[in-house]
């Protein structure tokens, strides 16, 4: 095989593979057609998540989609002792068991299901003090963890939200969360980019495999 045909197929392949995670990744997604977001809403209505959000926001939320990524904001204070029910008894968890490991059965359920959605955790943490700053709010001075989670886009969210998978773990999430509050935020300033990370990888791999094609061709020039 010549070294221009080697070259060709390496960067091919890097070429092949970032198309294929900014596919995964939402570069490509559109915004929802009218069609689309009724299709969504009927399942949102279906669904019956408890949560006070209001319909028509959610519609207006859906409508004005530009097909880029949502970013999660959660705060979350758990139980100090989870409120386990019969069912969740019966299926192998015990009383002595804390609240975060009552959510490992929700999270462990979540976090894949994510990946495979294009969409993931950007940052997790655990609650170090009280709330330092509060007004205009009552009892949230507390809390015991909060996230960052990256979607793909608006249909991705209420996708998953929607999904008559996560029942089977919704149990496992009321009993250890006493109180939480979640909202959806746009992108103004950020500095970190898993498509850039991946770029960057992606390139690096590309040129070490260059380099070995350079190198085995120069060496084969020598010894013919």
């Amino acid at each position: 095989m010549t070294h221009k045909r080697k070259t060709i197929i390496n960067w091919s392949i890097i070429t092949l593979i970032f198309i294929l995670f900014l596919t995964w990744h939402g570069a490509f997604d559109r915004p929802l057609n009218q069609a689309e977001v009724d299709e969504l809403m009927t399942k949102y209505h279906a669904a019956d998540l408890g949560t006070d959000t209001n319909k028509e926001d959610l519609r207006e939320f859906l409508e004005s989609g530009d097909g880029k990524p949502v970013y999660m904001i959660n705060v979350i204070k758990n139980y100090d002792q989870p409120k386990l029910t019969d069912a969740m008894i019966e299926k192998g968890m015990t009383t002595d068991m804390t609240a975060e490991e009552v959510l490992a059965d929700y999270t462990g359920f979540v976090f894949p299901y994510l990946i495979k959605n294009g969409s993931y955790p950007i940052y997790t943490g655990t609650a170090l003090l009280d709330s330092q700053e509060v007004w205009g709010i009552e009892n949230a001075t507390e809390w015991s963890s909060g996230a960052i989670i990256r979607y793909k886009d608006r249909r991705t969210m209420i996708e998953m939200a929607t999904d008559p998978a996560f029942a089977q773990f919704h149990d496992s999430k009321i009993a250890a969360i006493e109180k939480t509050v979640s909202y959806p935020l746009t992108t103004q300033m950020y500095f970190v980019d898993l498509s850039y990370f991946m770029f960057v990888l992606l390139a690096l791999i590309g040129s070490l495999v260059q380099f070995f094609i350079n190198r085995r061709s120069k060496h084969e020039k020598i010894t013919d």
